[in-house]
């Protein structure tokens, strides 16, 4: 808890380096599959282009987000169901309150459980928010600040008492996309 709060309070400096998005998500796959959290009723699904995607950051805070929101889908579904973990380019992005001309990365993280309440939507990204027991109310959190050092965008669609998907927009002026060899 401690920890948490530090980073979120004080985050270390990003290291901007070009970060091979798709090994990240895979990556953080096989760590959710052996983390405790992790029921066997839950069917993980990554879906990547067959390229490999890059983007200009810092790899442990793009790993930081994919991990927290993939915790609380996996904490969402005691159940079971699927988490989808979604990546792909985009050429811009255009919502509501968000605009990019810029090309990024649109990733979504999708889950089966039970979903938030709509009158609780706006405060799930606040710090020490949270509707679980134990929970300390920084995993949103962090991952809201990321994606604001990032310059991007994150938003949640949700559907009580089924799934929850969050989407984010992570631009990058210099987008590159390369097949490894």
């Amino acid at each position: 808890i401690v920890s948490d709060f530090l980073n979120y309070a004080n985050p270390r400096p990003p290291k901007v380096i070009l970060i091979n998005l798709t090994q990240v998500l895979e990556d953080v796959v096989t760590l959710l599959k052996n983390d405790q959290v992790y029921n066997q009723s839950v069917n993980v699904v990554l879906d990547c282009p067959d390229e490999r995607n890059f983007l200009k950051g810092d790899p442990q805070l793009f790993r930081q987000l994919i991990w927290n929101l993939s915790i609380n889908a996996l904490q969402a579904m005691s159940e079971g169901g699927e988490l989808k973990i979604s990546l792909k380019e985009a050429p811009g992005f255009f919502r509501e309150n968000y605009q990019s001309k810029q090309p990024g990365i649109f990733l979504t993280v999708e889950d089966d459980g039970y979903g938030i309440e709509p009158s609780l939507k706006n405060k799930i990204f606040d710090p020490f928010f949270s509707t679980k027991e134990k929970g300390v109310g920084l995993g949103l959190a962090v991952v809201y600040k990321i994606v604001n050092q990032f310059d991007g965008y994150i938003g949640c669609k949700s559907k009580k008492p089924k799934g929850s998907c969050f989407e984010i927009y992570l631009p990058n002026s210099k987008a590159l996309k390369e097949i490894l060899v």
